[in-house]
């Protein structure tokens, strides 16, 4: 699949390439929820704020296509 597709039907429990309208960028990203309120995003990162406190950094992509497949080991 080389096409993007509508972000309603991208699988959940894999790393994808997603596309966010806001800032007009595509970046990998996995749909993940919260262990802490239980609410659920797309997050392409994980950060620490200066209280030393893990923050995600997420988008809201529109659309998504598979990451490629890596390349082949060097010989």
């Amino acid at each position: 699949m080389n096409e993007w597709g509508d972000i309603k039907t991208a699988p959940r429990d894999c790393r994808l390439l997603v596309f966010c309208e806001e800032t007009r960028e595509p970046f990998v990203a996995q749909y993940m929820i919260s262990m802490v309120d239980n609410t659920s995003d797309w997050i392409f990162a994980i950060a620490q704020n200066e209280d030393g406190e893990q923050i995600a950094i997420k988008c809201t992509p529109t659309h998504w296509q598979p990451l490629p497949k890596p390349p082949e080991p060097s010989k």
